[in-house]
């Protein structure tokens, strides 16, 4: 038991490393302002939750999210989870992403990201991600697939 736990928070400790790396390296760009504000992390079951602020600029003209930003949300949590897993740090650039858009996204205070790791290969990391309001975690907005490149993380 304590050997899961171990590995959970280590997961978690590395999930908190990627994200401060793209705050920090990101400063005035859009890395920094999409930078979740909490998580939580399950390394055996190969998930993490990720819970970003909803910003006025991210909807279209029709008051409704825009694409391009909830392309931005899934990413962004798939490659955090695939830079943290399975056992170091590493920089995992897109391969490739799908997305299947579900229903419209109105105005909410919190969107949340459920990113888990598929599999891992040699040197690609299959993930998907579901985009959920804060307050309906049953009612997925947008499903996501993606593929993200292994590289190691250069030594600082």
């Amino acid at each position: 038991m304590n050997h899961i736990n171990s590995d959970n928070e280590q997961f978690l400790n590395r999930l908190r490393s990627s994200m401060e790396r793209v705050k920090q390296s990101d400063k005035e760009k859009i890395g920094e302002a999409l930078c979740p504000e909490e998580i939580s992390a399950d390394f055996s079951a190969r998930t993490a939750v990720f819970r970003y602020h909803f910003y006025p600029w991210m909807l279209n003209c029709n008051d409704v999210m825009h694409g391009g930003s909830v392309a931005l949300l899934m990413d962004t949590s798939m490659g955090l989870i695939s830079s943290a897993y399975p056992e170091k740090i590493q920089i995992t650039p897109t391969v490739s992403i799908q997305i299947t858009y579900l229903n419209p996204i109105c105005l909410r205070n919190h969107i949340m990201v459920e990113a888990k790791v598929n599999a891992v290969k040699s040197r690609l990391i299959y993930a998907e991600a579901v985009l959920y309001a804060e307050e309906e975690p049953d009612k997925p907005l947008a499903k996501a697939m993606g593929e993200y490149y292994r590289m190691p993380s250069p030594s600082r």
